[in-house]
């Protein structure tokens, strides 16, 4: 069976896995917390490839984290932020 290449959001975190460990250097744990809040976002965003990131702006992520705000406690949302924020 052949094997295809990932693509559009599971290549965007493929990408950021190997960021995050390979050269941030955090914990496959940590990786693992960071991926969920990441392919939660970017569901909720119209982003379907790694070249569309550049269009996001800080309101799109300000509006998403106005949104999840009814989902998280404030030091959680923090968290979603900062995962958020490690996105190459």
């Amino acid at each position: 069976m052949k094997k295809h290449p990932p693509k559009g959001r599971q290549q965007i975190l493929q990408s950021y896995q190997h960021h995050l460990r390979e050269v941030v250097g955090l914990s496959l744990k940590t990786c693992r917390n960071h991926d969920r809040h990441v392919a939660q976002f970017l569901k909720a965003v119209p982003i379907r490839r790694a070249g569309e990131l550049v269009k996001l702006t800080p309101v799109d992520l300000t509006d998403y984290l106005t949104v999840r705000s009814a989902d998280y406690e404030p030091a959680s949302l923090r968290l979603v932020a900062g995962s958020l924020c490690q996105l190459p």
